[in-house]
């Protein structure tokens, strides 16, 4: 049995908003460590993540979805997507708003699959295009796009965001 097998992927519900929030939390502060300042990181609450999760979660949008990844019934990612919120998008493009994976579980395949998972349901949604957002510093994730057929854009931005500037860059699919 591949690894692939063993990984079930599902539309997140509002229940799963503390596990997504916890999960998030702490794939930040694997992630962005030596990113990002490590008081902003340790500063992440799962109790205000979990307010923003279940709202997420609880509202009737059919234009977004959130999907988590499990391994033998454990979460172990989510991926949000839904309309690009950048107001120069074209018209036909949705964005992956996040996608983590617990670091215990990278490399895996949940990313992939909840990758694929949310794409198809832009696909579905009429999009053509998909557009993401990465900070410009975090290599390994640039590059994990990248081997998808994410293209870099010279779209950057800048934001300040708890007295850190964030600066990011655009990754645009096509999808059709």
């Amino acid at each position: 049995m591949n690894t692939m097998e063993k990984i079930a992927i599902r539309p997140a519900n509002p229940g799963d908003a503390p596990t997504i929030a916890a999960l998030h939390v702490k794939s930040w502060r694997h992630a962005y460590r030596g990113q990002l300042p490590a008081d902003l990181l340790e500063a992440l609450s799962v109790e205000t993540r979990t307010k923003i999760w279940s709202g997420i979660l609880s509202a009737d949008n059919e234009k977004m979805a959130t999907f988590i990844a499990e391994i033998a019934g454990e979460i172990v990612g989510h991926c949000s997507v839904g309309p690009c919120w950048d107001g120069d998008a074209e018209k036909d493009a949705g964005e992956l708003h996040s996608l983590y994976i617990d670091p215990d579980c990278m490399g895996k395949g949940a990313g992939s699959a909840l990758l694929e998972q949310g794409l198809a349901f832009l696909l579905e949604s009429g999009y053509g295009k998909a557009t993401l957002w990465i900070l410009i510093s975090h290599v390994s994730s640039r590059r994990f796009y990248e081997r998808r057929n994410w293209t870099p854009t010279k779209t950057t931005k800048s934001d300040l965001r708890n007295g850190f500037e964030f600066h990011e860059m655009r990754y645009l699919k096509t999808l059709a």
